[in-house]
């Protein structure tokens, strides 16, 4: 072999290799650019599955919550007239697109702080500090709340516990808001009762 042959095949050894490099970055680059839309449409799944299935399961309940309020009785409940009012619903709103966990807890607190109102009317008898599911079951044994109230209480305090012991917790803002505002129908219909 001459030296030109030789020298024709080092840089035919070189252009393959840098083929080699470059045709995977080069085929991502084109498929991001043809497919674009529908990577753009997948970001949300993906920030989904990333936290894994407690995020999924909250979303499924939350969904299910929902879903069976709108078939009870029980959905039909008054717009917030106790502590949740409709600006403070707005401002949990916005709380949830910044911090979702941070709402979830927030919504829950003014629920918990209705529930004891009520206790404090109708359970007078009993020591207050007691543990909220206490209360509750109390307040429907004395009739003072349906069962059905104390049912979406359970639900959603299991919910927010989700939200407050979940390592790396992230809902979506759709199932935060209609955590947020299911909480406020609770909240409406506990101070509505606390009225009787």
């Amino acid at each position: 072999m001459s030296d030109k042959e030789i020298s024709l095949l080092k840089y035919f050894e070189v252009a393959v290799s840098l083929v080699d490099v470059l045709i995977w970055p080069t085929v991502t680059i084109v498929f991001i650019v043809l497919f674009r839309k529908h990577i753009r449409d997948l970001v949300p799944l993906l920030k989904r599955l990333k936290a894994g299935p407690l995020e999924a399961e909250f979303e499924h309940e939350v969904a299910s919550l929902s879903q069976k309020l709108e078939h009870e009785k029980s959905s039909e409940l008054p717009r917030p007239g106790g502590l949740i009012s409709r600006s403070d619903e707005l401002a949990l709103f916005a709380e949830a697109q910044i911090s979702p966990r941070g709402a979830i807890l927030e919504a829950w607190i003014l629920v918990d702080t209705a529930l004891h109102d009520i206790a404090q009317k109708h359970l007078k008898d009993l020591d207050l500090r007691k543990l909220s599911w206490r209360l509750i079951d109390e307040l429907v044994k004395r009739g003072v709340i349906e069962p059905e109230t104390a049912s979406v209480f359970y639900e959603l305090r299991t919910l927010r516990n989700h939200a407050a012991h979940t390592a790396d917790f992230s809902p979506s803002l759709e199932s935060t808001r209609e955590y947020i505002r299911m909480a406020s129908k609770l909240e409406a219909k506990l101070a509505e009762a606390g009225g009787r």
